[in-house]
């Protein structure tokens, strides 16, 4: 029992995370990831490979925190995020895990005018070749 209450803990800060992240300006995704946030949703994905709720939850994280923000896109893939997406599908074949598949929309979509659409071109790249 006490899994339990520990895996609805964390989907509820999750969640609360995501509220904050969508749809925020600049400031405070740069913010989450001056914070080492992109780090810290990276860890607690990997740590919960197989718990389909909490990854649904964290990719939730990812999508919300690179939507808009090309430097926060950079962090994430710098931390092999695609690698991590394609295990996660692999793993999970049948789930549906939607919002990972937002998360790879959010990360492959050029939606910042601060930093050149090569830097996205560059992750849809990175992401064909792991998928080849």
């Amino acid at each position: 029992m006490p899994f339990c209450r520990c895996s609805e803990f964390l989907k509820g800060l999750i969640t609360d995370l995501v509220s904050l992240l969508e749809g925020a300006d600049v400031q405070s995704t740069g913010a989450f990831h001056r914070c080492d946030g992109p780090r810290i949703v990276m860890a607690f994905l990997v740590d919960n490979k197989g718990n389909v709720e909490l990854l649904s939850s964290g990719f939730r994280v990812v999508a919300s925190a690179a939507t808009g923000d090309e430097i926060v896109k950079e962090a994430f893939m710098e931390l092999k995020v695609d690698e991590l997406i394609l295990e996660i599908m692999s793993l999970h074949r049948h789930k549906g895990i939607q919002s990972l598949y937002d998360a790879v929309c959010a990360l492959l979509m050029p939606d910042d005018d601060r930093v050149v659409a090569s830097q996205v071109s560059s992750g849809c790249l990175r992401m064909c070749v792991h998928i080849s």
